[in-house]
């Protein structure tokens, strides 16, 4: 099978078992590997599956390498604060929220809403003066 120029362009593939972040990089163009894009793994001594993904290296549109989005992912906040607008934050913004909403709504604690600009926060009813000031601090 011949390579393309194209595919030289694409470079490797990117393997990852976080969905969250593949749920993240599809978010923003990339589609998981046609020829393999998961893979479950099972071991003879554990219980379960586990998921591993594979992405290409650059998004269909080939404006993202996928190895750029994964270093922004894991500074997490840091990387979202110093790209507010980037398409990439939005999308780790979202995941964030659904961890985070999950965690709270399964510990069983009332919650409230707060709204400022376009941003909502979900605080516990009872939430300390601190956390909601380092909470709504960071909405616009």
């Amino acid at each position: 099978m011949a390579i393309t120029i194209q595919d030289e362009l694409k470079g490797d593939p990117v393997e990852t078992r976080d969905i969250n972040l593949v749920a993240a990089l599809m978010a923003v163009g990339f589609k998981p590997d046609g020829m393999a894009p998961v893979r479950i793994i099972t071991h003879a001594n554990q219980t379960g599956q586990k998921y591993n993904f594979t992405i290409p290296e650059v998004s269909e549109c080939g404006k993202y390498k996928a190895r750029d989005l994964i270093k922004a992912w894991k500074l997490g906040p840091e990387w979202v604060a110093k790209n507010p607008e980037h398409p990439f934050a939005y999308a780790m913004a979202t995941t964030a929220n659904h961890r985070n909403l999950v965690r709270r709504l399964r510990k069983g604690e009332r919650q409230v809403f707060m709204q400022c600009g376009r941003s909502v926060a979900m605080l516990p009813e009872n939430a300390s003066a601190g956390l909601e000031e380092k909470i709504l601090g960071n909405l616009e």
